[in-house]
């Protein structure tokens, strides 16, 4: 295939708020291996996310897909790209008014518009949702559909759209296949534990033949199972709210720290100084920023917490980090982390770090780990830790 041709992957928002961690680590891939990919972003799908912050269910999920969205506009790169009111067929010439003709435009119809947009004008084009019905009107207009499964990998990804990377490199160099959370759907509940634990057994050879097929009736075998224990919703929950925090964090600097971030920064030299002081911020460590922070709020972050934080928000089981998986942390350290993040965006009055911990609660939470006892929650939960070490 010619190198020079661009892929062009529109998404739909169950995609986003389903698959949001293969999303990210294709699109890091994509950077990596300088392949001509870009991901897009309709405008109807960003308003659809920024209604869905405040429900139950999907508040977290589209908090962390709207994060997602923002920081990577902010990259060079230009991989993930949003939709202009321009970028339309429709007749007014901007996707924001109704069609004159219309009598009714449903979400659908607007995201299906900007997909045969993007087709005549900028070339290789796919649209991927798991919407059966729009799946439909999009190959009606010839535009090829990509339809995940429930577990996608960037690599499995790179092969559907078949645009490999430069140097004649095979969709190898894409992330393969890892155990990805997306809704709380996929975490097994009590009964399927308890038949994971203690399956039934398959039928004897010698027995006598039965009508029916074993797989069939009985369901696949129980290592084929794709949803997870609450063990591994925890551990991937953990890597989330690393991502989401981090994030969090690091935008509150940016906002703070203001002109410190030119190039004229001067950094201090007096043995005297807060470490942050002594470095350009671009490389201010997590502690580097925690501490900015807590010199611009006293006790924003009380004493003690800001190592805590730091180990917890590692990334696991990197180096000289402290790190670990979030089934690893006592329920302890889960509570007395929340209890600090969210004490700091208090501080500071920031809504971003609230508003995603509201959106951590319950009951996505609890649904998504079985019971949590969290004080810092304000629910009482009790998650089984023990079970989990």
């Amino acid at each position: 295939m010619d190198e020079e041709v661009t892929s062009h992957i529109i998404l739909d928002t169950n995609v986003l708020l389903d698959h949001l961690d293969t999303l990210m680590r294709f699109s890091e891939d994509v950077i990596k291996n300088r392949t001509h990919v870009k991901i897009l972003i309709p405008g109807i799908v960003i308003r659809e996310l920024d209604g869905m912050k405040a429900t139950d269910k999907l508040g977290w999920p589209s908090r962390r897909a709207t994060r997602w969205i923002m920081t990577s506009m902010k990259d060079n790169s230009q991989v993930v790209q949003c939709q202009s009111r321009q970028q339309t067929c429709k007749d007014t010439g901007d996707w924001h008014k109704p069609s004159l003709n219309a009598l009714e435009e449903v979400n659908d119809d607007l995201i299906l518009d900007y997909s045969v947009f993007v087709s005549q004008n900028c070339g290789r084009a796919f649209l991927a949702t798991l919407d059966a019905n729009l799946s439909i009107k999009a190959q009606s207009e010839g535009i090829q559909v990509l339809r995940p499964p429930s577990r996608w990998s960037s690599r499995s990804l790179a092969a559907q759209i078949q645009n490999l990377p430069r140097q004649n490199q095979s969709s190898d160099s894409f992330t393969a296949e890892e155990l990805i959370y997306s809704t709380v759907d996929d975490v097994m509940n009590v009964d399927e534990l308890n038949a994971l634990k203690n399956p039934p057994a398959p039928p004897d050879d010698d027995a006598m033949d039965v009508d029916g097929d074993w797989s069939r009736d009985h369901g696949p075998p129980l290592t084929q199972i794709a949803r997870m224990t609450p063990s591994e919703a925890l551990k991937l929950l953990h890597l989330q709210v690393i991502d989401q925090y981090v994030g969090l964090i690091d935008d509150l600097v940016d906002r703070w720290a203001g002109n410190l971030f030119n190039e004229n920064y001067a950094a201090s030299t007096s043995s005297w100084a807060p470490s942050w002081s002594k470095t350009h911020p671009s490389k201010w460590k997590l502690g580097d920023r925690l501490e900015f922070l807590s010199s611009k709020r006293p006790g924003s972050i009380q004493n003690g917490q800001a190592g805590k934080i730091i180990s917890f928000l590692a990334k696991p089981y990197v180096k000289h980090s402290g790190g670990r998986s979030g089934n690893d942390w006592p329920r302890a350290t889960w509570e007395e982390v929340l209890r600090a993040l969210s004490h700091l965006g208090k501080a500071f009055d920031d809504s971003a770090f609230t508003d995603s911990m509201q959106a951590l609660d319950e009951p996505f939470m609890k649904s998504s780990i079985g019971s949590y006892q969290s004080s810092s929650l304000q629910h009482t939960y009790q998650l089984p830790f023990d079970a989990y070490n």
